[in-house]
C-alpha cells in the first residue's frame, strides 16, 4: 500500500489542515446520507426515474470528493516530490497522478 504522503506534508502547507480533513469527512457524511436515501427509495418502491436521479447525485458527489482528494494529492504529495529534487521521486509521483486521472476519466 502507498504511504500516506498527504498526512505527512511539510510544515506550512495549509491544504492538509484539520479543517480540510474535516471538510472531506463532511462530504463523506453527506454521501452516506444520499446512499441511505437510495436505500429508502428502494425499500419504498420509489419511481425508477427518481431513483436513477438520486443514484446520479451520489455518483456526482463521489466524483466531487475524488477531485478534492486529487487536489490534495497535488498540493501535498506531488508538490513535495517536485521540491525534493529527486528526479526519480518526481517522475514517479507525476506518472502516478497521470495514470489516476486517466482512470478517473474513463
Amino acid at each position: 500500500m502507498a504511504e500516506n504522503c498527504c498526512a505527512n506534508g511539510s510544515a506550512g502547507q495549509s491544504f492538509d489542515s484539520p479543517q480540510d480533513s474535516k471538510a472531506l469527512l463532511n462530504r463523506v457524511a453527506r454521501i452516506k446520507g444520499q446512499i441511505g436515501g437510495v436505500e429508502r427509495m428502494l425499500n419504498q418502491d420509489a419511481y425508477c426515474i427518481d431513483l436513477v436521479h438520486q443514484i446520479r447525485s451520489v455518483t456526482r458527489a463521489l466524483e466531487g470528493l475524488a477531485v478534492k482528494v486529487m487536489e490534495r494529492h497535488l498540493e501535498t504529495c506531488v508538490r513535495e516530490a517536485i521540491r525534493s529534487e529527486d528526479p526519480y521521486e518526481e517522475h514517479e509521483k507525476i506518472e502516478e497522478f497521470i495514470q489516476t486521472v486517466k482512470k478517473f476519466l474513463k
